[in-house]
């Protein structure tokens, strides 16, 4: 059997409404912010309705309240302010708003296996904060490699550069490895640019075709051209260059 506990928080305590499966939720004395009195508070609840687990349901928005009822043994789920909202409006209630009003609400809510969405999990919390950080660390290093690489590319061919609108593309990558430099454009046939500009539009291919022409250079002889060109491939083949990472999905509301 499991209590479902809506709780609304505040800095100093838990307001708090509980409910069986389908039953209607009814207010029960809550629980200060420390983990003797949460620890009370979810041992009373189980007593109370005679079960084996208390659900407890949280608007998001405190990192203590959630750690503290988790690490008291209850399984808790927390939701957004809007979805509670949107929830609250849903069972059409009227009257004055009020903190016990709320906690009914979210009771409500825990009763609800779609609504109350993932169990909170402390490792998935943690592990999306790992994730977060290494995708801040590696967008800043997309950043760096892509204002170096339109440095780079500004001064060698402008008008190649002004053509790729994103630098982040497989294509525009391709064929930046390919063809380098206006040197290197020149010894190459125009369908070995036009197949390393596969994935992009026909329109596009022509443009960038155009784009090489008007990019002709040539006081660049070979030796400086390898030069340039290792100096571009290097900024390509740099770890995560020019390549986000997306988090995979957390179990967190």
């Amino acid at each position: 059997m499991v209590a479902y506990v809506g709780a609304d928080w505040s800095a100093t305590a838990l307001v708090c409404a509980v409910a069986r499966e389908n039953g209607t939720p009814r207010s029960i004395r809550g629980a200060s912010p420390t983990l003797a009195s949460v620890k009370d508070f979810v041992e009373r609840v189980a007593d109370r309705e005679q079960v084996g687990e208390v659900h407890v349901l949280v608007e998001a928005g405190s990192r203590l309240w959630v750690r503290l009822l988790d690490a008291a043994g209850a399984v808790v789920y927390v939701v957004d302010s809007k979805q509670a909202r949107r929830f609250a409006e849903s069972l059409s209630s009227s009257g004055a708003k009020s903190d016990r009003g709320d906690a009914a609400v979210l009771a409500r809510m825990a009763q609800s296996e779609v609504h109350r969405g993932q169990r909170w999990r402390a490792e998935d919390v943690e592990r999306l904060r790992r994730l977060e950080s290494m995708r801040a660390q590696n967008d800043k290093t997309v950043s760096t490699s892509t204002q170096r690489l339109r440095a780079l590319l500004r001064d060698i061919m402008p008008t190649v550069n002004g053509k790729i609108r994103c630098l982040e593309t497989q294509w525009a990558r391709r064929v930046l490895q390919l063809a380098p430099t206006p040197w290197h454009a020149e010894q190459l046939s125009e369908q070995e640019l036009v197949e390393a500009m596969r994935g992009t539009s026909r329109k596009t291919k022509q443009k960038m075709l155009d784009a090489y022409v008007a990019s002709e250079s040539p006081w660049l002889d070979e030796v400086e051209a390898d030069l340039i060109a290792m100096h571009v491939r290097q900024v390509l083949a740099e770890p995560s260059a020019l390549t986000k990472i997306d988090p995979p999905h957390a179990h967190q509301n």
